[in-house]
């Protein structure tokens, strides 16, 4: 009897996917080829709508099985209908002018009158008829995306620029922005993570230490979540720890908020950041010391539950090492919170790796 407006959409199950790819037309070849992380997927219903409208408009659709995130199928799905063909540009227009009129006002809904330009009708048909934009009911002013993701998409793609500046200046037009622009911003930087890691880093190193407080907070959280999320091999941390081993303050701040990313997300992926926590304890800081402890506290508990050796023996590095910090520290003067650290979790992890490296 409790009215409800917010509902849990669980993920299809294997069965439901199978049974729904075989009703789309060109996708169960496709399907069956494809990776694990396409048909992961495809467990969301939106991803099935996607791949859908893909393939009505390019039957083929090269590239669609290696898909492997939701960005890069959003960007598949974007090329073909809307960048592609003679109208592309005339459709990218229509979406820009639209899409900065919803971010200004912030609404997911404008006025026709707003929107609408003299000489894009052709445009417009087309966005409607891909069922980008909506076509709204007879008597309704309003236009919107068809989906909220697709608006979070196109603010992504079209207002925000590859220059830490500019996207300062974007997020700073607003306090809200960071918040009502979230999606949009980790679009963005997965976007970039993905296709053009360069640009992520300067961005990121561009816009960590800006001083105005929502920008701030937001470069702390969105691109920090997007390193632990989309990280797969430690050459893609390579900028992290180059910073670190410079002893640049950027640097050390970035660790810490890689290791809050990791802490707060939970993040499995004991290989790639059981080798980053090793890399780090050469480093170690006490901005970001009791972080590495915690985390890698927890890889150890979990790679001997797996009997991961190699990430057990990187733990057991880790652990010596920030035990060896510790005492060299508190050598010149004792202090209670080195001590704490030292006690609880350095000899814990050097007792518990103890295996690895007896001498």
């Amino acid at each position: 009897d409790v009215p409800t407006r917010h509902f849990l959409v669980p993920k299809l199950t294997e069965a439901e996917v199978k049974e729904t790819v075989q009703t789309i037309e060109h996708l169960s070849a496709i399907y069956e080829h494809g990776s694990q992380d396409f048909k992961a997927l495809l467990n969301i219903p939106f991803n099935l709508w996607l791949t859908e409208k893909l393939l009505t408009s390019n039957p083929d659709a090269p590239g669609l099985s290696s898909v492997r995130s939701e960005v890069e199928l959003l960007g598949l799905f974007w090329r073909y209908r809307v960048i592609e063909g003679s109208l592309g540009p005339d459709r990218e227009t229509v979406l820009h002018r639209v899409t900065a009129l919803m971010v200004e006002k912030r609404t997911l809904a404008i006025t026709k009158q707003e929107a609408y330009e003299i000489g894009a009708n052709l445009a417009w048909e087309s966005l409607m008829s891909s069922e980008i934009l909506l076509l709204p009911p007879y008597f309704s002013q309003r236009v919107s995306f068809s989906h909220n993701i697709l608006f979070d998409y196109a603010v992504s793609v079209l207002l925000i620029e590859d220059d830490p500046e500019r996207l300062a200046q974007f997020v700073g037009v607003d306090a809200s922005r960071p918040l009502f622009l979230r999606p949009s911003l980790n679009y963005y930087f997965t976007r970039l993570w993905q296709q053009k890691p360069d640009t992520f880093w300067r961005v990121f190193w561009g816009i960590l230490p800006n001083t105005t407080l929502h920008i701030r907070i937001f470069a702390r959280v969105v691109p920090t979540s997007v390193i632990v999320t989309e990280a797969r091999e430690i050459q893609q941390l390579l900028p992290l720890l180059q910073h670190l081993a410079s002893k640049d303050a950027l640097g050390i701040e970035a660790t810490l908020r890689v290791f809050q990313a990791l802490r707060a997300l939970q993040i499995k992926n004991d290989r790639l950041w059981s080798n980053f926590v090793k890399q780090a304890s050469v480093r170690l800081h006490r901005e970001f010391a009791w972080d590495l402890a915690m985390i890698t506290t927890d890889i150890l508990e979990s790679a001997t539950a797996n009997s991961d050796d190699e990430s057990r023996s990187d733990c057991g590095h880790a652990g010596r090492n920030l035990l060896a910090w510790v005492w060299e520290l508190r050598k010149g003067k004792p202090e209670f919170r080195l001590d704490t650290l030292g006690g609880t979790w350095g000899v814990r992890l050097v007792a518990r790796s103890f295996s690895t490296d007896p001498r």
